[in-house]
């Protein structure tokens, strides 16, 4: 069980962890400087260094402005996301609304459920509802979903 490892254990498996992470980073480390040996392999060592000097002052440069800019800069300079406004759109009125089920359609699905509820009451048609719900598990539940819905005001049509 995990909460009755000994401690050397545990520290076991954080060594292990520890050590991959480690011989992952140092493979990619030798593929990037292998990769850069590869490219500079032609510079001569004063080019190469003139090079490191140009990329440090470059972005040591952007850091710099970066730095000061924070510092002297007020709320004017920073984006303003007053601008963006969403559009209102009003809903359309429910009466608007398509019908979802047509009264038909409803009245068959009452139909269905008071006569489900009828076999409720006599053995024999007790016995033929528990067959009907093995044969089709939540159909019950999906109907009185439905029927939820449809009763429901509808706020917002899309």
């Amino acid at each position: 069980m995990w909460w009755k490892r000994k401690k050397a254990e545990t520290a076991a498996v954080g060594a292990t962890l520890l050590s991959q992470v480690v011989k992952g980073t140092d493979l990619l480390q030798r593929k990037v400087t292998d990769r850069l040996n590869g490219r500079t392999r032609h510079w001569s060592n004063r080019a190469k260094r003139i090079f490191l000097v140009a990329v440090v002052l470059v972005w040591g440069g952007y850091s710099a402005s970066i730095f000061v800019r924070s510092l002297t800069s007020g709320t004017e300079d920073l984006p303003s996301a007053d601008y963006i406004k969403m559009p209102v759109i009003p809903p359309e009125p429910a009466a608007q609304a398509p019908e979802i089920l047509s009264r038909k359609d409803r009245e068959k699905i009452r139909a269905f459920r008071q006569f489900v509820d009828s076999l409720k009451s006599t053995p024999d048609g007790l016995n033929q509802y528990q067959r009907f719900q093995r044969k089709h598990p939540g159909l019950l539940d999906s109907l009185d979903q439905i029927e939820g819905l449809v009763e429901q005001p509808l706020l917002f049509h899309f």
